[in-house]
């Protein structure tokens, strides 16, 4: 495996257990925050990303296994507002949104 491509799985391992910590003690989080947070870290390592992730509601829906577009989108925003990622939409079908993860 490349050492950069380690690296950054070794990064996003640590960041990951930093979100982790956090939303453990902040009362606001329900466990649907935290699972979109993990689908985004999951999606992160697969294409080797660090903190700007391109996603698609598709994909972040499926690995949290939430159902409800509504709801994907009621949660993410209360992860934006609470400072946990920043979400810059595309509007365009085929480019994926990103995120960047803000701790």
């Amino acid at each position: 495996m490349n050492k950069n491509v380690e690296m950054k799985r070794e990064e996003n391992a640590g960041l990951m257990n930093r979100y982790l910590e956090l939303m453990s003690r902040d009362l606001k989080i329900k466990a649907i925050h935290v699972a979109i947070i993990m689908a985004i870290f999951h999606i992160a390592i697969e294409n080797n990303s660090f903190r700007t992730v391109q996603i698609s509601r598709r994909q972040v829906m499926g690995i949290s296994h939430i159902k409800s577009i509504a709801t994907y989108h009621r949660y993410l925003k209360e992860l934006v507002h609470m400072g946990y990622v920043k979400y810059h939409p595309s509007y365009h079908p085929r480019d994926g949104s990103s995120i960047t993860l803000c701790i």
